[in-house]
C-alpha cells in the first residue's frame, strides 16, 4: 500500500449520536492491494474511493463494523415479504458510472434524508460522486435496480477475495413503500453468494442510532469490538462485549424485526 496522506480530524458533533463528539482517522492511498484492503475491512476500516477511514473517538466506541456470513444467511419473514413485493424489479450489475438519472436520484435521496432524518448536508456534485465511488484502487462494482426502463436505486460495492462490501446505496424516495434499501441489501448478499464470497460487510452499526438498527436484522451478523474480536449481538441487536465470539458466524437467529431503510 502506498499512502498519499494520513490525517486525524478535529473532534466535532457526531452525526449518529448528537451528545457525542466524533473523531476520524483518514488515510488516502495511491495504491493498495485487494488483500491489504480485505485485512483493513476485517479490522474496522471503511472506504470511499481512495479515502480509508475509521472512527477513533476518545469517549465513545459505538461505531462497530458489521458483517454477515453469506453461506448461513436466510431472509426472515419481513425480508422475504420485501423480496416478493419487488419481484417485478430487474437487477443489473456493472461498473460504477455517472449519468443524469443516477445523479438525479442521488441528490433527491440526500435532500429527502436531510429533511426527514436530519442528515448533514453533503457534497452532491459530480466530482464528489466520482471521488467517492468511481476512483477506486481496488475492484468495485455497481448493482442497479430497475422498474422496466426506470432506474430506482444504486448499490455501490467493493469486492475482495472473501468479501463483498456495501460502500453506499441510495434509491428514489418516491418509491419509499418498496423498502428499496432493504431490497438492495438482500440482493447484495445474493450477489456475494453467486460470487462465492464468504462475508457481506455493511459498514457501522451504532447502538442508540435508530436509522442504523436495520443492519443487525440481517442475521447471522457479527459485530466487531475494539478488542478486534467479532461477536454475535445481544437479543436487542447490540454489541455484547461478553457475547459469544463469531469465528464463523454459524449461529442462526430467529428474530424477525422490521427494517426501515
Amino acid at each position: 500500500m502506498i499512502v498519499a496522506s494520513h490525517t486525524v480530524t478535529d473532534p466535532c458533533r457526531c452525526p449518529y449520536l448528537p451528545d457525542q463528539r466524533n473523531t476520524m482517522e483518514h488515510v488516502v492511498v495511491k495504491s493498495m492491494s485487494t488483500l491489504e484492503y480485505e485485512q483493513l475491512l476485517q479490522t474496522g476500516w471503511r472506504k470511499f474511493g481512495r479515502l480509508l477511514y475509521r472512527p477513533i473517538c476518545d469517549d465513545c466506541e459505538e461505531c462497530r463494523s458489521t458483517r454477515i456470513h453469506i453461506p448461513s444467511f436466510s431472509p426472515n419473514r419481513s425480508q422475504s415479504r420485501c423480496l416478493n413485493r419487488n419481484a417485478d424489479l430487474r437487477i443489473e450489475v456493472g461498473q460504477p458510472t455517472i449519468d443524469t438519472p443516477r445523479m438525479d436520484i442521488y441528490r433527491r435521496y440526500h435532500v429527502a434524508r436531510e429533511a426527514d432524518r436530519g442528515w448533514h448536508r453533503s457534497d452532491h456534485s459530480i466530482d464528489g460522486y466520482s471521488d467517492a465511488f468511481l476512483d477506486n484502487p481496488t475492484q468495485s462494482i455497481e448493482l442497479s435496480v430497475w422498474l422496466e426502463e426506470t432506474l430506482l436505486g444504486i448499490a455501490l460495492l467493493d469486492i475482495t477475495g472473501n468479501i463483498v462490501s456495501g460502500v453506499y446505496h441510495y434509491h428514489d424516495p418516491d418509491y419509499a413503500d418498496r423498502s428499496l434499501g432493504k431490497f438492495m441489501m438482500l440482493k447484495v448478499i445474493r450477489l456475494g453468494e453467486l460470487m462465492n464470497r464468504t462475508w457481506a460487510h455493511f459498514g457501522y452499526h451504532v447502538a442508540g442510532c435508530g436509522s442504523l438498527r436495520y443492519k443487525t436484522t440481517f442475521r447471522p451478523v457479527g459485530i466487531l469490538g475494539r478488542d478486534g474480536v467479532w461477536r454475535l449481538p445481544d437479543t436487542d441487536g447490540n454489541y455484547d462485549p461478553d457475547g459469544e465470539e463469531d469465528h464463523n458466524a454459524w449461529v442462526t437467529f430467529s428474530g424477525d424485526e422490521e427494517a426501515d431503510t
